[in-house]
Protein backbone atom coordinates (compact mmCIF):
# COMPACT_ATOMS: atom_id res chain seq x y z
CA UNK A 1 0.00 0.00 0.00
CA UNK A 2 1.46 3.33 -1.05
CA UNK A 3 0.93 6.38 1.08
CA UNK A 4 1.93 10.00 0.59
CA UNK A 5 2.93 12.31 3.40
CA UNK A 6 3.88 15.24 1.17
CA UNK A 7 3.64 18.61 2.83
CA UNK A 8 2.39 20.25 -0.36
CA UNK A 9 -1.12 21.36 0.68
CA UNK A 10 -2.51 19.95 -2.56
CA UNK A 11 -1.44 16.54 -1.25
CA UNK A 12 -3.10 17.02 2.13
CA UNK A 13 -4.94 13.74 1.74
CA UNK A 14 -3.28 10.42 2.47
CA UNK A 15 -3.84 8.17 -0.51
CA UNK A 16 -3.69 4.44 -1.04
CA UNK A 17 -3.88 2.18 -4.06
CA UNK A 18 -6.05 -0.82 -3.20
CA UNK A 19 -7.30 -3.25 -5.85
CA UNK A 20 -10.61 -1.55 -6.61
CA UNK A 21 -13.39 -2.99 -8.72
CA UNK A 22 -17.17 -3.51 -8.90
CA UNK A 23 -18.10 -5.13 -5.61
CA UNK A 24 -21.21 -6.26 -3.78
CA UNK A 25 -21.01 -5.71 0.00
CA UNK A 26 -23.54 -6.88 2.59
CA UNK A 27 -24.19 -3.76 4.67
CA UNK A 28 -27.18 -4.88 6.76
CA UNK A 29 -28.60 -8.32 7.48
CA UNK A 30 -30.38 -10.28 10.24
CA UNK A 31 -27.32 -12.59 10.38
CA UNK A 32 -24.86 -10.18 12.00
CA UNK A 33 -21.89 -12.29 10.96
CA UNK A 34 -22.85 -11.62 7.34
CA UNK A 35 -22.33 -7.84 7.58
CA UNK A 36 -19.20 -6.88 5.69
CA UNK A 37 -19.20 -9.98 3.49
CA UNK A 38 -18.29 -8.94 -0.03
CA UNK A 39 -18.15 -10.42 -3.50
CA UNK A 40 -16.37 -9.05 -6.55
CA UNK A 41 -18.67 -8.78 -9.58
CA UNK A 42 -16.74 -10.33 -12.47
CA UNK A 43 -17.81 -9.85 -16.11
CA UNK A 44 -19.83 -12.80 -17.39
CA UNK A 45 -20.08 -14.53 -13.99
CA UNK A 46 -23.55 -14.19 -12.41
CA UNK A 47 -23.79 -13.49 -8.68
CA UNK A 48 -26.75 -15.54 -7.41
CA UNK A 49 -28.64 -14.28 -4.34
CA UNK A 50 -30.93 -16.52 -2.31
CA UNK A 51 -31.25 -19.28 0.28
CA UNK A 52 -30.16 -22.08 -2.00
CA UNK A 53 -26.82 -23.69 -0.99
CA UNK A 54 -25.42 -22.84 -4.42
CA UNK A 55 -25.91 -19.07 -3.99
CA UNK A 56 -22.89 -16.79 -4.33
CA UNK A 57 -23.05 -15.51 -0.73
CA UNK A 58 -23.67 -18.58 1.45
CA UNK A 59 -24.93 -17.93 4.97
CA UNK A 60 -26.10 -14.38 4.23
CA UNK A 61 -29.75 -15.02 3.33
CA UNK A 62 -31.20 -16.92 6.28
CA UNK A 63 -34.79 -15.71 6.65
CA UNK A 64 -37.93 -17.04 4.98
CA UNK A 65 -38.55 -13.62 3.42
CA UNK A 66 -35.83 -14.56 0.91
CA UNK A 67 -36.63 -17.07 -1.85
CA UNK A 68 -34.26 -19.93 -2.58
CA UNK A 69 -33.41 -18.39 -5.95
CA UNK A 70 -34.22 -14.74 -5.35
CA UNK A 71 -32.16 -12.55 -7.68
CA UNK A 72 -28.98 -12.41 -9.70
CA UNK A 73 -26.48 -9.76 -10.69
CA UNK A 74 -24.64 -9.99 -13.98
CA UNK A 75 -21.97 -7.71 -15.39
CA UNK A 76 -22.49 -8.00 -19.14
CA UNK A 77 -22.26 -5.96 -22.31
CA UNK A 78 -24.80 -3.38 -21.09
CA UNK A 79 -23.12 -3.07 -17.71
CA UNK A 80 -24.12 -4.46 -14.30
CA UNK A 81 -27.77 -5.56 -14.10
CA UNK A 82 -29.81 -6.99 -11.23
CA UNK A 83 -32.72 -9.28 -12.13
CA UNK A 84 -35.41 -10.66 -9.87
CA UNK A 85 -35.80 -14.43 -10.37
CA UNK A 86 -39.53 -14.57 -9.66
CA UNK A 87 -39.08 -14.20 -5.89
CA UNK A 88 -42.11 -14.15 -3.60
CA UNK A 89 -41.32 -10.80 -1.98
CA UNK A 90 -39.45 -9.01 -4.72
CA UNK A 91 -36.11 -7.28 -5.16
CA UNK A 92 -35.57 -3.55 -4.64
CA UNK A 93 -33.03 -1.02 -5.88
CA UNK A 94 -32.86 2.16 -3.81
CA UNK A 95 -36.16 1.26 -2.17
CA UNK A 96 -38.05 0.68 -5.43
CA UNK A 97 -39.19 -2.81 -6.40
CA UNK A 98 -37.71 -3.89 -9.75
CA UNK A 99 -37.83 -6.82 -12.12
CA UNK A 100 -34.68 -5.88 -13.98
CA UNK A 101 -32.54 -2.82 -13.34
CA UNK A 102 -29.18 -1.57 -14.53
CA UNK A 103 -26.96 -0.78 -11.56
CA UNK A 104 -24.68 2.15 -10.87
CA UNK A 105 -22.14 2.62 -8.09
CA UNK A 106 -23.90 3.59 -4.90
CA UNK A 107 -27.10 1.61 -5.57
CA UNK A 108 -28.62 -0.18 -2.57
CA UNK A 109 -30.11 -3.59 -3.38
CA UNK A 110 -32.75 -5.08 -1.10
CA UNK A 111 -33.26 -8.86 -0.93
CA UNK A 112 -35.69 -9.61 1.87
CA UNK A 113 -34.25 -8.00 4.99
CA UNK A 114 -30.71 -8.00 3.55
CA UNK A 115 -29.25 -4.82 2.07
CA UNK A 116 -26.30 -4.93 -0.32
CA UNK A 117 -24.31 -2.00 -1.67
CA UNK A 118 -23.02 -2.09 -5.23
CA UNK A 119 -19.88 0.02 -5.28
CA UNK A 120 -16.24 0.24 -6.30
CA UNK A 121 -14.21 -1.32 -3.51
CA UNK A 122 -11.37 -3.73 -2.78
CA UNK A 123 -12.47 -7.34 -3.04
CA UNK A 124 -10.47 -8.43 0.02
CA UNK A 125 -9.87 -6.42 3.17
CA UNK A 126 -9.93 -6.73 6.93
CA UNK A 127 -13.21 -5.42 8.30
CA UNK A 128 -12.42 -2.65 10.80
CA UNK A 129 -13.51 -3.15 14.42
CA UNK A 130 -13.48 -0.15 16.74
CA UNK A 131 -15.84 0.95 19.55
CA UNK A 132 -16.02 4.61 18.46
CA UNK A 133 -14.80 4.80 14.86
CA UNK A 134 -17.58 2.63 13.46
CA UNK A 135 -17.91 1.12 10.00
CA UNK A 136 -17.03 -1.77 7.70
CA UNK A 137 -15.53 0.02 4.69
CA UNK A 138 -12.08 0.40 3.19
CA UNK A 139 -12.00 4.15 3.91
CA UNK A 140 -12.33 3.64 7.65
CA UNK A 141 -9.94 0.68 7.56
CA UNK A 142 -7.32 2.93 5.96
CA UNK A 143 -7.84 5.63 8.60
CA UNK A 144 -7.36 3.09 11.42
CA UNK A 145 -4.25 1.76 9.69
CA UNK A 146 -2.78 5.27 9.49
CA UNK A 147 -3.52 5.85 13.18
CA UNK A 148 -1.80 2.60 14.11
CA UNK A 149 1.28 3.50 12.08
CA UNK A 150 1.82 6.94 13.63
CA UNK A 151 0.28 6.78 17.11
CA UNK A 152 3.30 5.62 19.09
CA UNK A 153 5.62 8.20 17.53
CA UNK A 154 5.93 11.88 18.44
CA UNK A 155 5.24 12.91 14.84
CA UNK A 156 2.87 15.86 14.45
CA UNK A 157 -0.37 14.76 12.77
CA UNK A 158 -2.90 16.74 10.74
CA UNK A 159 -6.41 15.31 10.44
CA UNK A 160 -8.21 16.58 7.33
CA UNK A 161 -11.98 16.31 7.13
CA UNK A 162 -15.27 18.08 6.60
CA UNK A 163 -17.35 19.23 9.56
CA UNK A 164 -18.85 16.27 11.37
CA UNK A 165 -16.52 13.56 10.05
CA UNK A 166 -15.02 12.78 13.47
CA UNK A 167 -11.69 14.62 13.56
CA UNK A 168 -11.73 14.88 17.35
CA UNK A 169 -12.50 11.16 17.67
CA UNK A 170 -9.43 10.42 15.53
CA UNK A 171 -7.30 12.72 17.69
CA UNK A 172 -8.58 10.87 20.76
CA UNK A 173 -7.69 7.50 19.24
CA UNK A 174 -4.19 8.72 18.33
CA UNK A 175 -3.70 9.82 21.93
CA UNK A 176 -5.13 6.59 23.39
CA UNK A 177 -2.98 4.42 21.15
CA UNK A 178 0.13 6.50 21.88
CA UNK A 179 0.05 5.43 25.54
CA UNK A 180 1.47 8.78 26.54
CA UNK A 181 1.27 9.42 30.26
CA UNK A 182 -0.34 12.86 30.06
CA UNK A 183 -3.84 13.95 29.10
CA UNK A 184 -5.49 14.83 25.80
CA UNK A 185 -6.22 18.58 25.85
CA UNK A 186 -8.16 20.41 23.11
CA UNK A 187 -8.29 24.03 21.99
CA UNK A 188 -10.45 25.48 19.20
CA UNK A 189 -8.45 28.09 17.28
CA UNK A 190 -11.49 29.57 15.49
CA UNK A 191 -13.53 32.53 16.65
CA UNK A 192 -11.53 33.21 19.82
CA UNK A 193 -9.99 36.56 20.73
CA UNK A 194 -6.30 36.51 19.79
CA UNK A 195 -5.03 37.59 23.21
CA UNK A 196 -7.26 35.06 24.94
CA UNK A 197 -6.03 32.34 22.61
CA UNK A 198 -2.39 33.11 23.44
CA UNK A 199 -3.20 33.10 27.14
CA UNK A 200 -5.19 29.85 26.92
CA UNK A 201 -2.44 28.00 25.10
CA UNK A 202 0.74 29.47 26.62
CA UNK A 203 -0.54 30.63 30.01
CA UNK A 204 0.30 34.01 31.54
CA UNK A 205 2.11 35.54 34.47
CA UNK A 206 0.67 37.84 37.09
CA UNK A 207 0.23 41.39 35.76
CA UNK A 208 0.51 40.37 32.11
CA UNK A 209 -2.77 42.18 31.38
CA UNK A 210 -5.68 43.72 33.23
CA UNK A 211 -7.27 41.09 35.45
CA UNK A 212 -4.23 38.78 35.49
CA UNK A 213 -3.88 38.71 39.28
CA UNK A 214 -1.93 35.44 39.44
CA UNK A 215 0.16 33.16 37.29
CA UNK A 216 -1.87 30.71 35.23
CA UNK A 217 -0.53 27.74 33.36
CA UNK A 218 -1.69 27.22 29.78
CA UNK A 219 -2.95 24.19 27.91
CA UNK A 220 0.55 23.23 26.78
CA UNK A 221 1.48 22.75 30.42
CA UNK A 222 -1.83 21.01 31.16
CA UNK A 223 -1.09 18.56 28.36
CA UNK A 224 2.49 17.88 29.54
CA UNK A 225 3.39 14.31 28.68
CA UNK A 226 0.19 14.00 26.63
CA UNK A 227 -1.41 15.30 23.44
CA UNK A 228 -2.59 18.79 22.45
CA UNK A 229 -5.36 18.87 19.85
CA UNK A 230 -5.47 22.11 17.83
CA UNK A 231 -8.91 22.24 16.22
CA UNK A 232 -9.67 24.46 13.20
CA UNK A 233 -6.06 25.68 13.20
CA UNK A 234 -6.33 27.28 9.75
CA UNK A 235 -8.66 29.90 11.28
CA UNK A 236 -5.97 31.11 13.68
CA UNK A 237 -4.82 34.74 13.39
CA UNK A 238 -1.48 35.64 11.74
CA UNK A 239 -0.05 36.53 15.17
CA UNK A 240 -1.06 33.20 16.66
CA UNK A 241 0.29 31.34 13.62
CA UNK A 242 3.67 33.04 14.15
CA UNK A 243 3.69 31.95 17.79
CA UNK A 244 2.84 28.37 16.80
CA UNK A 245 5.62 28.35 14.20
CA UNK A 246 8.16 29.31 16.86
CA UNK A 247 6.80 26.60 19.13
CA UNK A 248 7.14 23.92 16.45
CA UNK A 249 10.61 25.11 15.40
CA UNK A 250 12.17 25.40 18.86
CA UNK A 251 9.95 23.26 21.08
CA UNK A 252 9.75 26.23 23.45
CA UNK A 253 7.15 28.86 24.33
CA UNK A 254 6.71 31.87 26.59
CA UNK A 255 3.73 32.51 28.83
CA UNK A 256 2.09 35.86 28.08
CA UNK A 257 3.96 38.63 29.92
CA UNK A 258 6.98 36.44 30.71
CA UNK A 259 10.55 36.82 29.46
CA UNK A 260 11.38 33.19 30.27
CA UNK A 261 10.98 30.36 27.79
CA UNK A 262 9.58 26.98 28.84
CA UNK A 263 10.13 23.61 27.22
CA UNK A 264 7.04 21.93 25.74
CA UNK A 265 6.59 18.21 26.34
CA UNK A 266 3.54 17.54 24.22
CA UNK A 267 2.51 15.74 21.05
CA UNK A 268 0.52 17.88 18.58
CA UNK A 269 -2.49 16.80 16.53
CA UNK A 270 -4.22 19.46 14.40
CA UNK A 271 -7.54 19.44 12.54
CA UNK A 272 -8.23 21.26 9.28
CA UNK A 273 -10.95 21.42 6.64
CA UNK A 274 -10.26 19.98 3.16
CA UNK A 275 -9.96 23.55 1.81
CA UNK A 276 -6.66 24.01 3.67
CA UNK A 277 -4.71 24.23 0.40
CA UNK A 278 -6.80 27.24 -0.62
CA UNK A 279 -6.03 28.96 2.70
CA UNK A 280 -2.31 28.43 2.05
CA UNK A 281 -2.52 29.71 -1.53
CA UNK A 282 -4.48 32.77 -0.41
CA UNK A 283 -1.91 33.53 2.27
CA UNK A 284 -4.41 33.09 5.11
CA UNK A 285 -2.39 30.19 6.47
CA UNK A 286 1.39 30.18 6.51
CA UNK A 287 3.07 27.69 4.20
CA UNK A 288 6.02 27.31 6.60
CA UNK A 289 3.63 26.49 9.44
CA UNK A 290 1.77 24.00 7.27
CA UNK A 291 5.08 22.33 6.41
CA UNK A 292 5.84 21.97 10.12
CA UNK A 293 2.40 20.59 10.89
CA UNK A 294 1.86 18.17 8.03
CA UNK A 295 4.47 15.57 8.93
CA UNK A 296 1.72 12.94 8.80
CA UNK A 297 -1.68 13.59 7.22
CA UNK A 298 -4.81 11.50 7.80
CA UNK A 299 -7.80 12.17 5.58
CA UNK A 300 -11.31 11.42 6.84
CA UNK A 301 -13.73 10.63 3.99
CA UNK A 302 -17.07 12.39 3.93
CA UNK A 303 -20.03 10.21 4.89
CA UNK A 304 -21.43 10.32 1.36
CA UNK A 305 -18.24 8.50 0.29
CA UNK A 306 -18.64 5.72 2.85
CA UNK A 307 -22.26 4.64 2.42
CA UNK A 308 -21.36 1.08 3.45
CA UNK A 309 -20.71 2.39 6.97
CA UNK A 310 -24.13 4.02 7.43
CA UNK A 311 -26.04 0.93 8.67
CA UNK A 312 -23.36 0.17 11.27
CA UNK A 313 -23.28 3.81 12.38
CA UNK A 314 -27.07 3.91 12.53
CA UNK A 315 -27.26 0.87 14.79
CA UNK A 316 -24.43 2.27 16.93
CA UNK A 317 -26.39 5.48 17.54
CA UNK A 318 -29.67 3.59 18.04
CA UNK A 319 -28.07 1.66 20.90
CA UNK A 320 -26.73 4.90 22.36
CA UNK A 321 -30.06 6.75 22.37
CA UNK A 322 -32.48 3.87 22.89
CA UNK A 323 -30.30 2.08 25.43
CA UNK A 324 -31.01 -1.21 23.63
CA UNK A 325 -31.16 -2.85 20.23
CA UNK A 326 -34.07 -1.73 18.04
CA UNK A 327 -35.04 -3.18 14.68
CA UNK A 328 -34.47 -0.83 11.75
CA UNK A 329 -36.57 -1.59 8.68
CA UNK A 330 -34.73 -2.21 5.39
CA UNK A 331 -36.77 0.62 3.81
CA UNK A 332 -35.53 3.09 6.43
CA UNK A 333 -31.94 1.89 6.27
CA UNK A 334 -31.94 2.10 2.48
CA UNK A 335 -33.33 5.64 2.72
CA UNK A 336 -30.59 6.68 5.14
CA UNK A 337 -27.94 5.27 2.82
CA UNK A 338 -29.22 7.39 -0.09
CA UNK A 339 -29.14 10.75 1.69
CA UNK A 340 -26.54 13.41 1.02
CA UNK A 341 -25.37 13.96 4.66
CA UNK A 342 -23.76 17.37 4.26
CA UNK A 343 -23.29 17.36 8.04
CA UNK A 344 -21.63 13.92 7.82
CA UNK A 345 -21.64 11.56 10.83
CA UNK A 346 -22.73 14.33 13.21
CA UNK A 347 -25.86 14.91 11.12
CA UNK A 348 -26.62 11.17 10.99
CA UNK A 349 -26.23 11.04 14.76
CA UNK A 350 -28.79 13.83 15.15
CA UNK A 351 -31.28 12.20 12.77
CA UNK A 352 -31.02 8.85 14.58
CA UNK A 353 -31.59 10.53 17.94
CA UNK A 354 -34.73 12.19 16.56
CA UNK A 355 -35.90 8.88 15.09
CA UNK A 356 -35.53 7.16 18.47
CA UNK A 357 -37.43 9.95 20.25
CA UNK A 358 -40.17 10.03 17.59
CA UNK A 359 -40.60 6.24 17.68
CA UNK A 360 -42.26 6.54 21.13
CA UNK A 361 -40.69 3.33 22.40
CA UNK A 362 -41.64 1.14 19.42
CA UNK A 363 -39.59 -2.00 18.80
CA UNK A 364 -38.84 -0.98 15.22
CA UNK A 365 -37.79 2.22 13.47
CA UNK A 366 -39.36 2.51 10.03
CA UNK A 367 -39.60 4.86 7.08
CA UNK A 368 -42.88 6.37 8.26
CA UNK A 369 -41.09 7.98 11.23
CA UNK A 370 -38.42 9.42 8.95
CA UNK A 371 -41.08 10.76 6.58
CA UNK A 372 -42.75 12.55 9.48
CA UNK A 373 -39.46 14.16 10.49
CA UNK A 374 -38.78 15.23 6.90
CA UNK A 375 -42.21 16.78 6.45
CA UNK A 376 -41.79 18.62 9.74
CA UNK A 377 -38.51 20.04 8.33
CA UNK A 378 -36.54 18.81 11.31
CA UNK A 379 -33.48 17.95 9.20
CA UNK A 380 -33.11 20.87 6.73
CA UNK A 381 -29.52 20.00 5.74
CA UNK A 382 -30.33 16.54 4.43
CA UNK A 383 -31.16 17.23 0.79
CA UNK A 384 -29.55 14.53 -1.41
CA UNK A 385 -26.11 15.44 -2.70
CA UNK A 386 -24.47 12.57 -4.52
CA UNK A 387 -20.77 12.43 -5.28
CA UNK A 388 -19.39 11.02 -8.54
CA UNK A 389 -19.38 7.57 -6.91
CA UNK A 390 -23.01 7.93 -5.78
CA UNK A 391 -25.20 8.08 -8.87
CA UNK A 392 -28.96 8.23 -9.06
CA UNK A 393 -31.40 7.32 -11.79
CA UNK A 394 -35.10 7.25 -12.60
CA UNK A 395 -35.81 4.48 -10.10
CA UNK A 396 -34.50 6.62 -7.25
CA UNK A 397 -36.60 9.59 -8.32
CA UNK A 398 -39.65 7.34 -8.51
CA UNK A 399 -39.23 6.49 -4.85
CA UNK A 400 -39.96 10.04 -3.66
CA UNK A 401 -43.77 10.00 -4.03
CA UNK A 402 -43.94 6.80 -1.98
CA UNK A 403 -42.73 8.42 1.24
CA UNK A 404 -46.02 10.15 1.99
CA UNK A 405 -47.91 6.95 1.23
CA UNK A 406 -45.75 5.09 3.72
CA UNK A 407 -46.81 7.28 6.64
CA UNK A 408 -49.13 4.81 8.32
CA UNK A 409 -50.75 4.97 11.71
CA UNK A 410 -50.07 2.13 14.10
CA UNK A 411 -52.64 -0.60 13.74
CA UNK A 412 -53.68 -3.11 16.39
CA UNK A 413 -52.59 -6.70 15.88
CA UNK A 414 -55.34 -8.53 13.97
CA UNK A 415 -56.69 -11.89 14.94
CA UNK A 416 -55.67 -15.17 13.35
CA UNK A 417 -58.73 -15.35 11.11
CA UNK A 418 -58.14 -11.87 9.68
CA UNK A 419 -54.48 -12.63 9.03
CA UNK A 420 -55.33 -15.88 7.26
CA UNK A 421 -58.01 -14.15 5.16
CA UNK A 422 -55.56 -11.44 4.06
CA UNK A 423 -52.88 -14.03 3.26
CA UNK A 424 -55.38 -15.95 1.18
CA UNK A 425 -56.39 -12.82 -0.74
CA UNK A 426 -52.73 -11.94 -1.40
CA UNK A 427 -51.77 -15.55 -2.25
CA UNK A 428 -49.21 -15.66 0.54
CA UNK A 429 -47.18 -12.70 -0.73
CA UNK A 430 -45.61 -11.16 2.38
CA UNK A 431 -44.90 -7.75 0.86
CA UNK A 432 -48.44 -7.18 -0.43
CA UNK A 433 -49.99 -8.65 2.73
CA UNK A 434 -47.98 -6.26 4.89
CA UNK A 435 -48.97 -3.34 2.65
CA UNK A 436 -52.61 -4.34 2.85
CA UNK A 437 -52.46 -4.40 6.66
CA UNK A 438 -50.47 -1.15 6.82
CA UNK A 439 -47.41 -2.57 8.59
CA UNK A 440 -43.82 -3.49 7.82
CA UNK A 441 -42.84 -7.01 6.84
CA UNK A 442 -41.03 -7.52 10.14
CA UNK A 443 -44.18 -6.63 12.04
CA UNK A 444 -46.19 -9.03 9.90
CA UNK A 445 -43.70 -11.84 10.54
CA UNK A 446 -44.02 -11.25 14.29
CA UNK A 447 -47.80 -11.46 14.07
CA UNK A 448 -47.64 -14.66 12.02
CA UNK A 449 -45.26 -16.24 14.50
CA UNK A 450 -47.42 -15.26 17.48
CA UNK A 451 -50.45 -17.00 15.87
CA UNK A 452 -48.46 -20.00 14.65
CA UNK A 453 -49.36 -19.35 11.00
CA UNK A 454 -47.27 -21.06 8.31
CA UNK A 455 -47.20 -18.68 5.37
CA UNK A 456 -46.17 -21.46 2.96
CA UNK A 457 -49.67 -22.95 3.26
CA UNK A 458 -51.14 -19.90 1.47
CA UNK A 459 -48.87 -19.98 -1.60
Amino acid sequence: MKTTTDTDPRNAVTRSGPDLGPTLTVVDAPAKGAIGVRRRVVPGQPVLLGRTPTCSLPGVFTESSVSRNHAKILLGAEGPVVSDLGSRNGTTVNGVQVQRQRLEYGDVIGVGDVLLLFHEAPALMRIPRHPQLVGIGAGLAHVLEQIELVAKRTTTVVVVGETGTGKELVAGEIHRSSRRSGELVSINCAGVDDNLLHSELFGHVRGAFTGAQRDRKGLIESARGGTLFLDEITDASPSFQASLLRLFETGEYRPVGSDRSLRADVRFVAAVQPRVHQAVEDGRFRLDLWSRLARWVINLPALNRRAEDIPALTRHFVRRYAGRELAVSPELMSGLMRRGWRGNVRELQGVVERLVVASRGAAELDLAVLATLELDAVAPMSAPRFTPTHHTHAATAAAAPQVEGQRKKRVPRPGKAELEATLTAEQGNIRSTAASLGVTRKTLYRWLESHGIDVEAFR
